[in-house]
């Protein structure tokens, strides 16, 4: 099933999502709104009542249940933006985003001259629709991930295969999983779906690749293998790298706190004993002290 929805329509679209689950192969979402949950069962109306109240109220948007559906879906995805939008605020826009950032196969897609109506801008510049069209199918028959599935495949030992992929706890700049191999090898895949991380993937998973193979030869840095890397999705539907699991879980309680920050500590003074042959790129803070 490919739901497509404009406008007002992009809050149907969540929840026909939530009804359906794994039967929607595809999302093409254009200039979508999403609402507070107590407009769902109000009429309508004119547009000057009890319903227009509730989703012109600011920030009530923030607590839609149509946000928390995009953030656990996983399939193809294509978000398409104008370049001015006199209906939808911006935050709603960049809120859609970054759910659908966490888990679907996803396309930010700008349209820098078009406005709000995109079904207007779509019957005037017929090619912009039919490349919206072939991108909301893309992959469709593996949920948009049919580039980068061949290029793992390719990675992988001779007659080995993904018998599993789960994704894992974490990351904030990239979506990260796991694969299980048939023989029980877990592999993780670091993919860079953000706008912002997608413009920057060149650089980011190029250094880390380095670093990764650098660290790979120093006894007592325990750091993932390099399995491959695709920087530019050349290959990929996404900018991706490929490496080893290392054993080991988040922790964020206080439990057993001292001993943890000296091994921090230890772990992080053997990294600053090793001398690359070409020192790495100075370090860039990306947040102030206040944030």
């Amino acid at each position: 099933m490919i739901l497509v929805g404009f406008s007002m329509s992009g809050q149907t679209v969540a929840d026909l999502v939530r009804h359906y689950g794994e039967r929607v192969g595809a999302l093409g979402l254009c200039a979508p709104a999403v609402y507070a949950a107590e407009a769902w069962d109000v009429p309508f109306g004119a547009g000057d009542g009890r319903f227009s109240e509730i989703i012109r109220r600011p920030g009530g948007w923030r607590a839609s249940p149509a946000l928390d559906v995009l953030r656990t879906y996983e399939g193809r995805a294509v978000l398409a933006v104008p370049g001015t939008d006199e209906v939808i605020p911006p935050a709603v826009t960049e809120a859609v985003s970054q759910a659908l950032a966490r888990r679907a196969q996803f396309t930010h897609w700008e349209l820098p001259e078009a406005e709000h109506r995109l079904g207007v801008w779509f019957r005037d510049h017929p090619d912009d629709g039919r490349d919206f069209v072939a991108a909301v199918l893309t992959g469709l028959g593996e949920r948009g991930w049919t580039a980068t599935r061949a290029w793992v495949a390719k990675q992988l030992p001779e007659g080995r295969r993904v018998d599993k992929s789960t994704f894992l706890k974490g990351g904030w700049s990239a979506q990260m999983r796991q694969l299980m191999l048939d023989d029980g090898t877990a592999l993780a895949l670091r993919t860079f779906v953000k706008p912002f991380f997608r413009r920057h993937a060149p650089g980011l998973l190029a250094r880390e690749a380095e670093i990764l193979t650098l660290l790979a030869d120093h006894e007592g840095v325990p750091s993932p293998e390099l399995i491959g890397v695709d920087a530019t999705a050349q290959h990929c539907d996404h900018p991706s790298l490929l490496m080893s699991v290392l054993p080991g879980r988040v922790r964020v309680d206080e439990e057993d706190l001292d001993r943890r920050v000296d091994l921090l500590a230890a772990q992080l003074a053997r990294i600053h004993r090793v001398v690359p042959d070409e020192r790495p790129r100075l370090y860039q803070a990306w947040t102030s002290p206040s944030e």
